[in-house]
């Protein structure tokens, strides 16, 4: 049975917490950093990430943020987008989870929304 838990991204300093969900000890946002290592994505990493930590100050990052649709149970869902890559993450009170992180599809994204709600 696998177990989940959330940690603080002490790499983001936001008025809300920023926290990414583990499974089994295993950071959803930190395997993502190492799958990205050595790619020309680490800086569109960094860019993604300074979006979502503007959006958890309170300020808006235009189209680089959207709402997901079909919200289930009240629970807000973000989808933060840069050219090819996306962070999938949920609002729950004074903080924002990092549930998946994912590459963009040539088809669409319906693939990674799917992961992500899983």
């Amino acid at each position: 049975m696998p177990i989940f838990v959330t940690k603080e991204v002490t790499t983001i300093k936001a008025r809300e917490k920023v926290e990414q969900l583990f499974i089994n000890d295993v950071g959803q946002l930190d395997s993502f950093k190492k799958e990205l290592k050595g790619t020309t994505f680490l800086s569109e990493l960094t860019t993604i990430l300074t979006y979502l930590q503007h959006f958890a100050n309170g300020g808006s990052v235009g189209g680089r943020m959207k709402y997901l649709n079909n919200v289930k149970d009240g629970i807000t869902e973000y989808e933060f987008i840069t050219k090819h890559l996306r962070i999938y993450a949920i609002q729950q009170p004074g903080k924002k989870i990092i549930i998946y992180c994912g590459r963009k599809r040539k088809a669409d994204s319906s693939d990674n929304i799917r992961s992500f709600r899983l």
